[in-house]
């Protein structure tokens, strides 16, 4: 025989579980607020220990559109994040104190996701090359 308690607690953990699973009591139109992180991401086969900087460039520009630079070090990135979320083409030139090494990418794959559901916008939208660093 249950009670009343009994039945109200197993209402709120349902109601719990069902927020913890993403599911909504209120509909599919019912959407989360996570955040995400647009753009190329660029991830380097090692870490230089001298300083060194990463320039993204349009394939036969000049001047770079983005430009990470780090003195070396333990607090240098390994992973590097960019807002660019539109290119198909990029050139990637990494320059240390041994050289410098330029790879061109000429198919960059963006991918879409929806961390508040395939119904709840806004979708996601990033990239990741790997590069290699001169040696």
């Amino acid at each position: 025989m249950r009670t009343p308690s009994s039945g109200r607690f197993f209402l709120v953990a349902a109601l719990g579980l069902g927020a913890l699973s993403g599911c909504s009591i209120f509909g599919p139109e019912a959407c989360t607020v996570v955040g995400c992180w647009n753009g190329l991401t660029v991830r380097l086969t090692s870490l230089p220990t001298e300083p060194y900087t990463v320039e993204l460039r349009v394939p036969g520009a000049q001047e770079p559109i983005y430009s990470y630079e780090c003195d070396g070090g333990p607090s240098c990135e390994q992973v590097i994040h960019s807002p660019l979320e539109t290119l198909s083409r990029i050139s990637v030139k990494v320059t240390t104190d041994t050289g410098l090494l330029v790879t061109e990418v000429l198919d960059v794959d963006y991918v879409e996701t929806w961390p508040n559901g395939r119904d709840c916008p806004p979708p996601c939208r990033n990239a990741t090359v790997t590069v290699e660093v001169p040696v």
